[in-house]
């Protein structure tokens, strides 16, 4: 009776379909999860529950979604803390922090990462651009990279007169993640890789040498693209069922300027931005000489698209005085996970694509695309050749060849051939080239710096009131978003 021959096909197709999608996988950029102060990933402890009151605030408020989370001290509570349950490879936090005084010898803050000993919350541990004793706003916290998976950060506040401001979290999307309702991806103006600009822009990055004395609100990533250019603009293409633009609002000269918004063959909808210039308070003149520009300015918003692809368009057609600062995106996804997310690219939206308009957005994704295709080349090359190696064995043991073939003798046919004449091709207009850098900012670590930065820097908000723990929003939330979760008390 024969023998069983090993049939290694079943292991090695399973094998091949993992390798196909590890490299899809990696062929995606990096995705970012938004989740707004309010979000019930949050859970307060010790934080005075009665302060946590509804304000209505200015629009010059920078906050995303218009909420925030703000303490100052805690009397009857000593240690507060905040936990924030994630799924990802890491997080961070926005908004503000500023310890206390040496002199007042406060116990230090701590903060951990799932029940591991507490590290003291320190400026290695900071963003470099926010750093201690400042009360600026931006990326506070950066976290370590971690094993995807279920994580829960605790931060440990220990000094009664330390100053925190949380405004939301960003965190970077494992294949352990299902995405569900409440899930927000945010994309940085800096992802050109999947933006496509056209027209005039300038990219701003607030580098390790901006003026720090001046510099006090931050962009998303520390990045942004500016124009003061009529007809310029951007496109972007998503799989999603809402979408928002931000940009960042200019206070330090009045002005406006105009954007047309397209989603996919709609008709297009004008708006027109005006702004105002604010004088700072007498009390506070050190910030007189800061360049008044506020984050997290809502601009669109589209919302109940229908589940799959769209492309969203922003024209620049009017500007007067001003200056277009476009920050990042965020929009609902319509895939479940990482591992259904459609690989998009800035090029397949470019409409006058040449070969030299597309050189600066396809270097990237064609560097991607080919190392991953080698990578798979090679795994399908190793995986033949053990299997051949393993079923001649197999076959050897039963004592049958290999089928050699033969072939007939070999004839040599004479075949006429005639020169052909050289095509010419038809000259095809170059596309507006988007001058944006190419340059992928990592969410951990400090990014490089930009040799180009904006004269003067940013002056944070003052508003005249303070609270010890509150939470304040403006008194009409944008539609397509919940009212305030009042902070709770307790471990829960």
């Amino acid at each position: 009776m024969p023998r069983n021959i090993a049939r290694p096909e079943s292991s090695i197709f399973a094998l091949l379909f993992w390798l196909l999608a590890v490299s899809r996988v990696s062929l995606c950029a990096e995705l970012l999860l938004i989740y707004d102060v309010t979000s019930s990933r949050f859970t307060l402890t010790n934080f005075d529950k009665d302060a946590n009151n509804l304000i209505a605030v200015t629009e010059s408020v920078p906050y995303y979604n218009r909420t925030r989370l703000e303490s100052l001290d805690s009397i009857d509570w000593p240690t507060r803390q905040l936990s924030f349950a994630f799924k990802g490879t890491s997080f961070a936090f926005f908004g503000s922090y500023a310890l206390a005084p040496a002199r007042f010898n406060n116990a230090p803050d701590t903060w951990r990462v799932d029940q591991a000993p507490s590290q003291l919350l320190t400026i290695s541990f900071l963003s470099s651009r926010i750093g201690e004793g400042s009360q600026k706003h931006g990326q506070w916290f950066t976290s370590p990279t971690l094993p995807d998976g279920d994580h829960v950060v605790e931060i440990m506040l220990n000094g009664n007169l330390t100053y925190f401001l949380l405004d939301f979290a960003v965190v970077t999307a494992g294949l352990t993640e299902d995405f569900d309702n409440d899930t927000r991806v945010i994309v940085d103006d800096g992802e050109v890789s999947e933006i496509f600009y056209w027209g005039a822009w300038n990219t701003v990055t607030f580098g390790l040498d901006a003026d720090q004395s001046r510099v006090r609100n931050y962009p998303f990533k520390f990045t942004t693209h500016r124009t003061t250019t009529v007809g310029s603009g951007f496109k972007f293409r998503f799989a999603g069922t809402s979408i928002r633009i931000y940009a960042m609002y200019d206070h330090s000269r009045a002005g406006e300027f105009n954007l047309t918004f397209t989603l996919d063959d709609q008709p297009s909808q004008e708006r027109r931005f005006r702004t105002g210039f604010d004088q700072l308070p007498e009390a506070q003149p050190g910030l007189q000489d800061s360049v008044l520009e506020l984050p997290n300015w809502l601009l669109m918003e589209f919302t109940s698209l229908d589940a799959g692809e769209h492309i969203i368009t922003a024209n620049l057609t009017h500007i007067d005085n001003q200056e277009l600062i476009f920050d990042y995106l965020v929009y609902a996804p319509s895939y479940p996970n990482l591992a259904s997310k459609p690989v998009f690219s800035s090029g397949d939206i470019n409409p006058t694509v040449s070969a030299d308009a597309a050189s600066p957005n396809l270097a990237a994704i064609l560097g991607g695309s080919i190392g991953g295709s080698c990578f798979v080349l090679g795994a399908l090359v190793i995986i033949f050749l053990v299997w051949r190696r393993t079923r001649r064995k197999a076959l050897k043991a039963l004592g049958i060849e290999p089928f050699q073939p033969s072939y007939p003798p070999t004839y040599q046919t004479p075949v006429q051939t005639k020169p052909i004449a050289p095509h010419t091709d038809s000259t095809v207009d170059a596309g507006v080239v988007s001058d944006s850098l190419n340059n992928f900012q990592s969410l951990i670590g400090a990014p490089k710096s930009d040799s180009q930065l904006l004269a003067g820097g940013v002056a944070p908000p003052n508003p005249s009131h303070r609270v010890r723990d509150s939470v304040d929003t403006f008194s009409q939330p944008p539609p397509a978003y919940s009212t305030l979760v009042q902070a709770r008390s307790g471990a829960g």
